[in-house]
């Protein structure tokens, strides 16, 4: 393929994304859909909604569809109880007297 053309929509992964932009031997064009479909397209009243390319494209990057790995949950999670542990030495701290005259 020389030239790859995507469209790029909010429903988008972050994964094919980056598969779409990165696969033309000499260049790489993506169109960005400005004007989603609702899900309930027949049901739906008035004018559809607009949205920015940046819209599109930052919705597209925070989709992540690649499911996350049991190492990068593990960390995740420890460096949240890590956080809630400092917090509690740092209230103990506060609480608790460091001089000997002071209450």
């Amino acid at each position: 393929m020389a030239t790859v053309h995507a469209i790029v929509g909010v429903g988008m992964t972050r994964e094919a994304l980056y598969v779409a932009a990165t696969r033309g031997k000499e260049s790489n064009r993506l169109y960005v859909d400005v004007e989603p479909e609702p899900p309930n397209a027949g049901m739906a009243h008035g004018p559809a909604e607009r949205l920015s390319a940046r819209e599109v494209l930052v919705a597209v990057a925070s989709r992540r569809g690649a499911d996350i790995s049991a190492h990068d949950r593990t960390s995740a999670v420890g460096r949240q109880y890590l956080g809630i542990f400092a917090a509690s030495l740092q209230a103990r701290r506060l609480r608790s007297p460091s001089e000997p005259g002071r209450m």
